[in-house]
């Protein structure tokens, strides 16, 4: 049984009370006027000198003075009952507010309830094109990865997934809202709720876990990058001392020497042609240049003239290596991360159908 109920019972009985009392209170006043109207008298021997008579004329009473040892009559009536309706009436104006404004407050409360549940509804489905998105978005970049550049799109993080939103909704009001309907039990709306804020915890993490995952391979890359810019400078000013030995060998330009010749096609080819960023081609060079480059070296392995450039290669093969391994890890986190995000957009559907399909 309600509040609302008992209010009611409350009041039914305050007025089924309220008309017996007035009835009773007509018949007191119905009995007195007869009584008014009467003969009843009661005769009184007073023995002192002053004597009272009491009598009605003209519905009106007076006293009189009579002599000593005279009777006098005393007319007898009911005094006038108590009104209870006047003192009934602010206990009945009471509760009649006190239930008026408790069916206001119902009223307001269920329309701020529907109202909530209805923003909660509104958020999780503009959830489904930002997860779409972010997905598309994840598989352009690892595509991109697998082109042997180093210059690649970076990948684009929708903010829209952080769930922020969510933090101000109130919980309860969702779940009061689930609950309303009467064709789904209290069990399937505790469910439903508990997969939903199961899957914004979820989404929260996987908006954290991109931003770590794709800083560190920004941050990672870079490291190893620039330690092979680094490197590959040192690569050149190595291979111009090496032409300079060659040249103070042969007395002659060192192209004439046919390692060094060989030695500088590959770098003129692979190396110095290249002058757009974009068109380096940086993930190829440890197997189109250094590679090949060693195994030239390799043949003038006597030759202690080799040994800088030999130890620089080394280096710079290293640090391609490195990056690559940065580029499969970052290539297996993301392709985790899309999995998640396929599961999660799967799970919000299946939410927002249950939560329609009860409506």
């Amino acid at each position: 049984m309600t509040f609302g109920f008992i209010f009611i019972r409350v009041l039914l009985a305050s007025v089924i009370g309220l008309f017996t009392l007035s009835e009773s209170n007509l018949f007191s006043q119905n009995n007195n006027n007869q009584l008014l109207k009467g003969d009843s008298v009661i005769e009184l021997i007073n023995d002192t000198s002053q004597k009272l008579i009491i009598k009605k004329q003209n519905t009106e009473f007076k006293t009189d003075t009579l002599s000593s040892n005279q009777k006098f009559q005393i007319i007898l009536f009911k005094e006038k009952e108590t009104d209870y309706l006047k003192y009934f009436l602010p206990i009945l104006t009471l509760i009649l507010g006190i239930i008026i404004k408790y069916l206001i407050d119902l009223n307001s409360e269920k329309k701020r309830i529907n109202k909530a549940g209805k923003r909660w509804v509104a958020e999780l489905k503009s959830l489904e094109e930002p997860i779409k998105s972010q997905l598309i978005k994840i598989e352009s970049f690892i595509n991109s990865r697998s082109d042997k550049k180093i210059q690649s799109p970076s990948l684009l993080i929708v903010s829209g997934l952080n769930c922020q939103i969510f933090s101000s909704l109130d919980k309860s009001d969702y779940l009061y809202f689930l609950e309303s309907n009467k064709r789904r039990g209290y069990e399937t709306a505790v469910n439903i709720s508990n997969r939903t804020h199961g899957l914004i915890n979820i989404l929260i993490h996987l908006f954290e876990e991109i931003q770590k995952r794709y800083n560190q391979f920004i941050d990672n890359t870079s490291i190893h990058v620039n330690s092979y810019d680094k490197n590959q400078q040192i690569l050149l000013h190595r291979f111009n001392d090496y032409g300079i030995l060659i040249e103070k060998e042969i007395k002659n330009d060192p192209i004439n020497d046919p390692n060094y010749s060989r030695l500088y096609d590959l770098m003129r080819i692979h190396i110095l042609s290249v002058e757009k960023p974009e068109d380096y081609k940086l993930l190829e060079l440890d197997v189109n240049f250094f590679i090949p480059f060693l195994k030239i070296l390799s043949e003038s392995r006597l030759d202690e003239r080799i040994k800088p450039l030999s130890e620089i290669c080394s280096s710079c093969i290293n640090d391609i290596k490195a990056i690559k391994m940065q580029i499969k890890y970052v290539i297996i986190n993301m392709t985790s991360i899309k999995n998640s995000y396929t599961e999660q957009l799967i799970d919000l559907k299946d939410i927002l159908k249950d939560i329609q399909s009860n409506s």
